[in-house]
């Protein structure tokens, strides 16, 4: 049975299925970030997964112990410590299609702004979508080094990209989707004062079979 709306109502129903849809996409970043795991009980693997056996980091990388540097080797930073956010990587400048969408949002001008990632972030992602079981159990996968060093493809040719609000702190946090097999969604938040958009939580949603 179809409903003849006034352009009203339709207005008003079309708001609300917005606002469920951000309420949706804020609660899984609080979720993601305020979530708690006791990392000492559950050892990485060399790519970063828990599993019940710890490896060491991979030789051919070496961590680094403060400041900036690629991907690969943030990663392995990140693995080696237990806590810290000294080393960071900014992998990126933010495309003209994001800037546009951030501007479109919230008013910022944020071209010429590097995406980033700290090693902090990434112990946060594996610490809370790291463990292929219990991703497995929401419909998802681990995410890996592999995705992590993806982050340049994910960020600069997403496929969707939604502002989901503020933060406790009061900076604007955005969630781009891209499909690579899987869907990728990454969560970024606007740094005013530093002139980035840092990538803090992100988790891979398995493709469903036809």
């Amino acid at each position: 049975m179809s409903i003849n709306w006034t352009p009203r109502q339709q207005a008003i129903w079309d708001r609300a299925q917005r606002l469920l849809t951000e309420h949706y996409i804020r609660q899984r970043v609080r979720q993601a970030m305020d979530a708690e795991w006791d990392e000492s009980k559950h050892p990485r693997a060399a790519n970063g997964q828990f599993g019940s056996g710890g490896q060491s980091a991979m030789k051919s990388v070496k961590a680094v112990s403060k400041g900036k540097t690629d991907l690969k080797n943030l990663f392995q930073t990140a693995i080696s410590n237990s806590s810290g956010n000294s080393v960071y990587s900014d992998f990126a400048t933010v495309s003209k299609e994001a800037a546009d969408a951030v501007r479109a949002e919230v008013g910022r001008d944020i071209t010429g702004w590097v995406h980033s990632i700290g090693e902090s972030d990434i112990r946060h992602i594996l610490k809370h979508h790291g463990n292929d079981k219990t991703e497995q159990q929401r419909g998802q996968r681990a995410v890996t080094q592999k995705d992590i060093e993806r982050l340049p493809e994910i960020l600069g040719n997403f496929d969707d990209i939604q502002y989901s609000g503020v933060n406790e702190v009061g900076n604007e946090i955005f969630l781009i989707r891209k499909q690579i097999g899987d869907e990728v969604y990454c969560a970024q938040e606007i740094w005013a004062g530093r002139k980035k958009m840092v990538v803090k939580t992100m988790w891979i949603k398995r493709k469903k079979k036809p």
